[in-house]
């Protein structure tokens, strides 16, 4: 039997992904291990009191002006992470002993036992501290962003079907900000690794996507002209990776001609390869195209492990009246099901929401229906 760790989350997390769990259900044997408050396996209070405990015992005494500072423990990781980098000394798997004693060993163990996670969304810091868990501390190097459009929503153009697979792990979002007086700096931090891991898993995207119709192509994204250190590596690993996949077309854009490509001529996109912060933008710029965060989907994959959640957000001005949309959790869970190989049921899902989209009824608010989170539900029950 299959496990799932499912984590509802605040806002209208649980309302999408608890009924989600119901489907699974319908769908086959799956054992989902739900946990309603992340306060009970993630604590980012206690996480700062120890890599406070690191700083001390490692760098030296904590500084004066983190103490007390809302974003401390984001102060402190990042003098950390700087220090170990210029350290050989140390290994970063010392420091995550200390960085992630705030998320629960038994958790862990679940976690490291289970197949795959169905995150919904978050909206505090404990949550956020987990999901980071997740990203850095299972390595979920690709995020993957799918924007497609689909029966009777509304598309910027009909034929888009795209992907941005956005780098997960490293890039400006590594997490390493500093302040000195009135000055604050940000290291963006690319590594040989995590650049050529990120373009093969593209290139390997686009061929599967070839076998099924898709156009065999590849698009580096990034800003090579401003930033010719960091980004040229990035395009110059493109480049060299590019020459292994010979039937894959390939082209490089700036992220500023990215962003306008995707608004011209969107349906001549086929699979996007970029790292962290351009990677997030240009995804729910897609997202908007094609019916916006309530319909798209996304995946968060490593080696071992694949965490996969609607991009809808927490929507706290709709949570708890029943309108949210939850196909962006469904076809969030089609992924998920296709991640643990569970083809057959995803395809199953998949053709379920389909028809619910074909019909053209009980749409949600936001796709201009009158229908209820529930009714969606019901009727992508009645379809499978």
């Amino acid at each position: 039997m299959k496990k799932i760790v499912v984590i509802p989350g605040s806002g209208i997390g649980p309302e999408i992904i608890l009924p989600i769990t119901e489907i699974l259900s319908m769908l086959g044997s799956y054992e989902c291990i739900i946990y309603k408050d992340i306060r009970n396996i993630a604590n980012r209070t206690l996480a700062t009191k120890e890599i406070s405990k690191f700083y001390e015992t490692y760098v030296g005494k904590e500084p004066k002006e983190s103490r007390s500072h809302w974003a401390r423990y984001n102060i402190l990781d990042g003098l950390i992470k700087k220090y170990i980098f210029s350290k050989e000394s140390i290994e970063m798997s010392e420091y995550e002993k200390y960085k992630y004693r705030g998320i629960s060993q038994e958790f862990k163990e679940i976690v490291k036992e289970s197949d795959a996670c169905l995150f919904g969304s978050i909206q505090d810091v404990n949550g956020g501290y987990l999901l980071f868990w997740f990203r850095q501390g299972l390595d979920l190097f690709a995020n993957v962003r799918p924007a497609k459009c689909y029966p009777n929503v509304p598309c910027y153009s009909k034929d888009i079907d795209l992907v941005i697979i956005r780098e997960n792990t490293e890039g400006l979002y590594v997490g390493m900000e500093y302040q000195k007086a009135d000055t604050v700096m940000a290291i963006k931090r690319l590594t040989k690794r995590g650049v050529e891991r990120i373009i093969r898993f593209a290139f390997d995207i686009a061929t599967k996507r070839k076998t099924k119709g898709g156009k065999g192509q590849v698009t580096c994204v990034d800003k090579a002209n401003a930033l010719p250190i960091c980004d040229g590596y990035f395009r110059f690993a493109f480049k060299s990776i590019a020459k292994e996949y010979p039937a894959i077309n390939t082209q490089e854009w700036f992220i500023d001609r990215a962003a306008m490509e995707l608004i011209r001529a969107p349906e001549t996109i086929d699979v996007i390869v970029t790292s962290n912060l351009y990677g997030d933008i240009l995804s729910d710029e897609a997202a908007a195209l094609v019916g916006g965060l309530g319909v798209t989907p996304s995946g968060e994959i490593g080696i071992n492990y694949g965490l996969f959640q609607p991009v809808s957000g927490t929507a706290p001005d709709i949570a708890g009246k029943n309108i949210a949309n939850p196909l962006s959790g469904l076809f969030s869970t089609v992924m998920l099901l296709e991640y643990i190989k569970e083809f057959q049921h995803a395809q199953s899902l998949e053709n379920a929401i389909l028809e619910f989209l074909r019909a053209g009824k009980k749409f949600t608010t936001d796709l201009g229906g009158t229908g209820t989170t529930s009714d969606v539900f019901a009727e992508i029950k009645r379809y499978l």
